[in-house]
């Protein structure tokens, strides 16, 4: 007799991960993929690279979803470089982050609070740090676990949310993204990098839960947003160095005191590092409406000025600022109507 024949779930299950092992890919949610994600996290220009949280996660805190989080006890599954478990932290949750990629936790544990505890661990097979939470968040970990690992999953992460607790999860959407049936990477041990799921699977998956929202994450919003601060940054940065280089110049060519425009360049420039701010750490949905904000109030404030003006010169430069800056508000109120929420499902 060869071997030992299968007669437990348990052995199943491991032959089954034996064959995603031995896939061109290999087992993405195992510890042999550690260095994977260490290499792919750190990649520069790579969307999980960000300091910001997802922008469910912002929305679902704002109208109350996620119950209250001051005091309460958070486990982040797939927490990679800790953007998510800083952000529960700020909310004054204490928080459990668990990720295979150990020398990534490594490097970036003394960056975050003294409430987050980061835990090298496989979130199958490892020992987890805590019995119980009032919040299981999962970004991105769910949908890299091979079909015949759900089980497990299920059996492991649901038990941790206490009565009452909340779970939330994001995963790829099988609304915008298309991978193979469950069979054919059961048969083929490849995981294509990730499996998508529509609102009906998940609902499906998690069907011992009580949903409280299912939509689509408005990252396609987010993106856009980011890509508008970005350049209001950089256009209140030339601006503000213009102001203040030709001063002189644009003096005499304007008719109004240089020194009033190296004020306005010093304003400008102090704006534009205010924004720089904004851009890398406040939620993208608040960037965008102080940003917003402001600007509808500079562009009237600039057109009122530019009409008032008696100076020909003038007039046409405030009227071609009124309009750079109104075209950056409208970039920004389109942006904010991209993330704008989604009905529940």
């Amino acid at each position: 007799m060869t071997g030992t024949r299968i007669h437990t779930v348990q052995q199943l299950l491991e032959v089954l991960d034996q064959v995603v092992e031995a896939s061109g890919r290999g087992d993405r949610s195992r510890t042999s993929a550690a260095d994977y994600w260490s290499n792919l996290l750190t990649t520069p220009g790579h969307p999980l690279t960000t300091q910001l949280p997802d922008e469910p996660l912002v929305d679902w805190h704002e109208r109350g979803l996620l119950g209250e989080l001051a005091g309460a006890r958070v486990l982040d599954v797939g927490c990679g470089g800790g953007r998510n478990s800083r952000w529960f932290a700020e909310q004054s949750a204490v928080v459990d982050g668990v990720d295979l990629a150990g020398e990534l936790l490594d490097t970036v544990r003394t960056a975050l609070p003294d409430t987050v505890t980061l835990t090298t661990a496989d979130i199958l097979r490892d020992p987890l740090p805590y019995d119980q939470y009032d919040v299981v968040y999962d970004s991105g970990c769910f949908h890299h676990i091979a079909p015949h690992r759900r089980i497990t999953y299920l059996e492991r992460v649901l038990p941790l949310v206490r009565a009452g607790g909340r779970f939330g999860i994001v995963a790829f959407a099988g609304e915008r993204m298309e991978t193979p049936a469950d069979a054919d990477i059961v048969g083929s041990g490849d995981t294509y990098g990730g499996m998508s799921f529509s609102l009906d699977d998940l609902r499906t998956i998690f069907d011992a839960l009580s949903p409280v929202e299912l939509r689509p994450a408005a990252y396609a919003g987010c993106m856009t947003g980011e890509r508008t601060l970005r350049l209001d940054v950089l256009y209140c940065a030339v601006a503000a160095v213009g102001l203040v280089g030709f001063a002189g110049p644009l003096a005499e060519l304007a008719g109004v005191p240089a020194v009033a425009l190296t004020v306005a360049g010093v304003g400008v420039l102090g704006w534009a590092g205010y924004l720089a701010y904004l851009t890398a750490k406040a939620p993208r949905r608040q960037a965008l409406r102080v940003v917003l904000a402001v600007n509808v109030v500079a562009t009237l404030g600039i057109a009122v000025a530019a009409v008032t003006s008696q100076q020909v010169v003038l007039t046409a430069l405030l009227a071609a600022v009124a309009v750079e800056v109104g075209a950056f508000a409208v970039s920004q109120a389109l942006a904010l109507k991209a993330i704008s929420r989604q009905p529940a499902n």
